[in-house]
């Protein structure tokens, strides 16, 4: 077995291409780059969804983009989102598991604040035949990761007729910061989950333009794993997730279910960080803050909040109540939904070794006192053997699998397109 792990970084010439297939949507003119002659298979790379979210836009709801005149060169990735190094390093990890040197895997270097883009890959734009679409949202904790890397390129799905479109959103403390003078000039009076709302604007322009690159605006499946499933859930859970999609992939997900991490938790983390930067609450501390370049305000956040996991939170807006009262009361959106996890979650997230207190930390974290004895007892009882396989037993169903299932539930009461798999082959 071979695993792919050059982050390679498509690059073209600047100036588009009059020969390459040309689509108009969004108010503009687009022309990409012809991957399969013989088929018609397109990819038009590097299309704003949004407005930049710099300067005044920073930590503020993502803003329409507004339409450039002229053809537009949709041949070129563009930069991820503002993050440190962990993807890199993640997948250094992965290529030291195949017995890969970790130099395979270079440094991301193409990393912006200017980073609402997505990608469309199209079996045959001009066919007039509209076919199935379905969205990427990429995983990295809502932290790391970008909509083009080499395991999320949507050629080979493509050519198995539909149109693949892949995301990005903001990361971090730039997409998921709240704080109360952030809440204070919001309309809504909420901040933080802006990474969320990103999502959202981004499947609101693909159900707008979707048709121009042969997509059925009324079949979008929203796929995606780990954060970018969790994410998912989140939107399935939110009203303003309504009608965005039709379908629902979630691959590793179901662990938003857990969270009940409300708004004032999140504002008094802010403060936090801004105490990091050096900031001073005061009338202009967001202007300082805004004036701050990117790269200061991620290496604060990890080193403040080093154990924090960026996540949604309880607004009363995007998530009017908990997501898990949601889904046991009936509120969640109603979507076809395939759910699922792997059977060995714990390794693939977790680097350190197996240990009895780790062991007892799991158990206190998700087992109730009295049913320890219980727990334990089924976890010993169950092959394979060992500390290390209880460990993952016990996260793994914790975090993905028994959430999961949660999930599925919920859904099977308002409709029977609910499939559920679990993946465990060696």
């Amino acid at each position: 077995m071979s695993v792919v792990l050059a982050l390679v970084l498509v690059t073209c010439s600047t100036d588009p291409n009059p020969d390459g297939p040309r689509v108009e949507a969004a108010g503009e003119s687009l022309i990409g780059e012809l991957v399969d002659e013989a088929s018609g298979l397109s990819v038009f790379r590097g299309i704003p969804y949004a407005a930049p979210p710099v300067g005044s836009l920073r930590w503020r709801p993502p803003v329409r983009h507004a339409p450039r005149q002229g053809l537009q060169d949709a041949t070129r990735f563009p930069p991820a989102c503002p993050q440190l190094q962990s993807n890199p390093d993640w997948y250094r990890k992965v290529a030291e598991g195949f017995g890969r040197l970790p130099d395979v895997v270079p440094d991301l270097e193409r990393v912006s604040e200017d980073c609402l883009y997505l990608n469309v890959w199209s079996p045959a734009p001009d066919s007039g035949e509209l076919r199935p679409v379905m969205v990427w949202i990429h995983g990295g904790g809502n932290a790391d990761g970008y909509a083009h890397e080499p395991n999320y390129l949507g050629h080979n799905l493509a050519r198995r007729g539909v149109v693949v479109v892949s995301i990005q959103y903001r990361l971090g403390p730039l997409g998921f910061l709240a704080h109360p003078a952030l809440s204070a000039e919001s309309e809504r009076g909420v901040s933080g989950n802006y990474g969320i709302l990103d999502q959202i604007a981004a499947l609101r322009w693909v159900g707008r333009n979707i048709e121009a690159f042969g997509g059925d605006p009324r079949r979008i499946t929203a796929f995606g794993e780990s954060a970018g499933a969790a994410d998912i859930g989140t939107l399935i859970a939110s009203p303003l997730g309504r009608g965005l999609f039709q379908r629902a992939i979630v691959q590793s997900g179901g662990y938003q279910l857990n969270s009940t991490r409300t708004l004032r938790d999140e504002e008094a983390l802010g403060f936090q960080i801004m105490a990091a930067l050096g900031v001073e609450d005061s009338p202009t501390a967001l202007r300082s803050l805004r004036a701050r370049p990117w790269r200061e305000v991620v290496e604060a956040a990890s080193q403040a909040l080093a154990d924090h996991y960026w996540d949604s939170v309880i607004d009363g807006w995007l998530l009017p109540k908990p997501a898990a009262s949601i889904f046991a009361a009936g509120g969640q959106n109603e979507v076809d939904l395939l759910i699922g996890s792997n059977q060995n979650e714990w390794f693939m997230y977790i680097s350190d070794p197996a240990t009895e207190a780790g062991l007892q930390a799991s158990l206190d974290e998700n087992v109730l006192k009295q049913d320890h004895p219980e727990a334990l007892s089924l976890l010993e009882a169950t092959a394979p053997s060992g500390l290390e396989a209880r460990l993952d037993r016990l996260t793994g169903s914790a975090d993905f699998h028994c959430p999961s299932l949660a999930m599925a539930r919920a859904m099977r009461r308002l409709t029977d397109r609910v499939f559920v798999y679990r993946f465990s082959r060696v």
